[in-house]
């Protein structure tokens, strides 16, 4: 089973409900470290702002800056590199109208089609993979798309738009905790956790951090409470502008 929706309604929903609790949101900042001061982490950007706070959750990303400057791939296992070559197209009529396909392609190097219906009507995103740099990924569509069994779904399709991407699959990060700073999802793992998995992921760091706050326990304990104790927890604001 799975789900599509649109990721722009989603965030939007998620800042408006964000301001509403009185959040303060900086938007747009390029955070390029982070540096622990006297008890407080400070926050620094490419733009020469910083912000100081008590925890930082970072959630920047598969190719985490903060994980870098903060020494945690240290000991990271290199898997490879993930290249994509996706497109949005209609038109396209597969046998089961709201299904999410995985395709294996019987080509060396090997290679994958993934195609997902978008929320648009009518719209679906078609994307070829390989873990080898340096494939013909359209040409390797263009076969499976007009020759052969896949051929008669695309028959009347149309591409309206073309995206890509390239990521490095590394050993998840076993611990996520260092100077304050604790780093999620796709941050953290070997691949993307994808817009559900992310979305999980930053809510069980934002309870964590809270309970450690609630709890006056600024350190990697204060994230595993072992009782509420019947307490109402809360957010506690810890975040200024330095």
């Amino acid at each position: 089973m799975s789900a599509t929706y649109d990721k722009g309604a989603l965030l939007r929903c998620l800042l408006e409900e964000a301001r509403a609790l009185k959040v303060d949101v900086y938007n747009p900042y390029n955070v390029i470290r982070t540096e622990l001061q006297g008890g407080r982490v400070t926050v620094f950007t490419r733009e020469g702002r910083s912000f100081r706070g008590t925890f930082v959750i970072a959630a920047d990303g598969r190719a985490s800056r903060i994980a870098h400057t903060l020494g945690c791939n240290r000991d990271r296992k290199y898997f490879g590199t993930a290249v994509t070559l996706g497109y949005e197209m209609v038109g396209v009529n597969p046998p089961e109208k709201f299904a999410l396909f995985q395709i294996f392609l019987d080509e060396t190097p090997s290679k994958r089609v993934w195609m997902t219906p978008r929320t648009t009507e009518d719209t679906y995103f078609v994307m070829t993979t390989s873990l080898s740099p340096g494939q013909d990924l359209a040409g390797a569509f263009e076969r499976f798309s007009t020759k052969g069994f896949f051929a008669p779904w695309f028959e009347k399709a149309e591409i309206k738009r073309t995206l890509t991407s390239a990521g490095n699959a590394q050993s998840h990060i076993v611990d996520p905790y260092k100077d304050q700073v604790l780093l999620v999802s796709d941050a953290v793992w070997c691949q993307e956790a994808e817009m559900t998995g992310a979305v999980i992921s930053g809510w069980k760091a934002a309870s964590a951090v809270s309970f450690a706050l609630a709890d006056g326990k600024i350190s990697a304990k204060g994230f595993h409470p072992t009782s509420a104790g019947g307490k109402r927890r809360c957010w506690i604001n810890t975040t200024t502008e330095a």
